[in-house]
């Protein structure tokens, strides 16, 4: 295996890995966020809805949410779930064809940079 090659082998595959695992990563890192901070406002909005808390004793993001959310407001909660297995799917596929784009289309170019080379070799 040539040096190109494998460059183009290792790059590709960094490339690969970093589309097939960030994204999935920081995608469940913001739904977890999510996740806690409606557990949050979920307490607190039981408290209102118990008579435990008044309105203004309420944070304003659990007053945005019961403002903007009907179910929330009424007590019928809905949390988000996160699933990294599908993501990882989904972003695993990406990343293999992001693979395959990237080493077809760099051993492309690094071929057709060396047949362009061996001819102005032969034209001088």
């Amino acid at each position: 295996m040539k040096n190109g090659t494998r460059l183009i082998l290792i790059a590709s595959t960094v490339l690969a890995l970093g589309v097939a695992l960030v994204p999935p990563v920081v995608s469940y890192a913001y739904c977890q966020g999510n996740l806690r901070e409606f557990s949050e406002d979920q307490q607190e909005w039981a408290a209102i809805l118990a008579k435990k808390k008044t309105l203004q004793q309420v944070s304003d993001r659990a007053l945005l949410r019961a403002l903007h959310d009907e179910e929330f407001s009424a007590g019928r909660w809905h949390p988000p779930t996160c699933r990294l297995a599908d993501d990882l799917t989904n972003f695993g596929l990406a990343g293999l064809a992001a693979f395959l784009v990237a080493f077809i289309g760099a051993h492309l170019v690094w071929l057709a940079a060396r047949a362009f080379n061996k001819l102005m070799d032969k034209l001088q």
